[in-house]
């Protein structure tokens, strides 16, 4: 069985506050980002089997000065009725600590599935804040949905910061899923095999279009 998700591209801005916490998003300004994913799953023995899904939703964000940042997603154009996917679009809560990220608050009307779908979205968004202002590329760990994994960081500047990370999912530790399977595993001979790829990209730019005074949820 193999498994594939890709995600769209998010600008992210760095904002560095009066006190010495770094947050990701500017203190008291409303943001909103095109969220696209496309997720498929499939088997080639003994029989082909192929399923894919896809999302497109606006993640529209605002950060307190007690750095906890509110989000509401809003679903696009999807085939799922919006009755069916409601706690979807439930409002959520993340903290991060200068960049990682550390806990999630939802509702008590969320549900699981859609719980993890939010766990997902706020370990994408996290960055090693620290470092990229400091160094172009290093390594590192994470903590997300797949457990602590190693990630790869390469920086570039054009006046504003572009980041592309790559999770090694092999190195994931205490990876919270069961693997099961109907017929034998067939290994490549070769230890840089790697099940699942991931490859995002961050930009960082002030946008006076994007950044508007609003009342939080």
């Amino acid at each position: 069985m193999s498994t594939s998700e890709r995600d769209g591209i998010l600008f992210v801005y760095l904002n560095n506050a009066v006190t010495s916490e770094v947050t990701l998003f500017p203190v008291q300004k409303e943001l909103t980002y095109f969220w696209q994913v496309e997720v498929s799953s499939g088997t080639v023995i003994p029989t082909v089997l192929d399923v894919s899904w896809n999302l497109e939703a606006l993640v529209t964000v605002q950060q307190t000065e007690q750095n906890s940042t509110f989000f509401k997603i809003t679903l696009l154009n999807n085939r799922t009725t919006i009755e069916d996917a409601a706690a979807m679009q439930l409002s959520f809560c993340g903290t991060f600590d200068n960049g990682d990220f550390t806990t999630i608050t939802v509702s008590k009307k969320d549900e699981l599935w859609s719980i993890n779908m939010k766990r997902a979205l706020l370990t994408l968004l996290q960055l090693k804040i620290p470092r990229i202002e400091e160094e172009l590329s290093f390594i590192d760990e994470e903590a997300g949905i797949y457990g602590k994994c190693t990630v790869e960081y390469g920086v570039v500047d054009y006046g504003y910061k572009k980041v592309h990370k790559n999770v090694d999912h092999d190195s994931c530790k205490s990876m919270p899923i069961e693997e099961s399977a109907n017929c034998a595993t067939n290994l490549c001979p070769s230890s840089y095999q790697v099940h699942t790829s991931f490859n995002h990209v961050y930009s960082f730019a002030r946008s006076a279009f994007l950044q508007n005074k609003v009342t939080l949820y």
